[in-house]
């Protein structure tokens, strides 16, 4: 999937909500649960990748008493 959106969107930044299955790709990262203890999971492919953040697209939604 992750050669199909690089062919398909090359002059687009693309978010993706489980960046552990596109390490290799430049994909931005969507957490629609950002910041919740128990979903940092989610966020270790792409945390992993040091400084990446400062140049790809990121988005989500914060929690605000989800799982309290």
């Amino acid at each position: 999937m992750g050669d199909a959106f690089t062919k398909s969107f090359k002059n687009k930044k693309v978010m993706v909500r489980y960046p552990m299955y596109f390490i290799h790709y430049s994909f931005g990262f969507y957490w629609d649960s950002f910041a919740h203890k128990d979903e940092d999971f989610f966020a270790a492919g792409f945390i992993s990748r040091g400084a990446y953040w400062k140049n790809a697209v990121n988005g989500g939604e914060i929690v605000y008493d989800w799982g309290v």
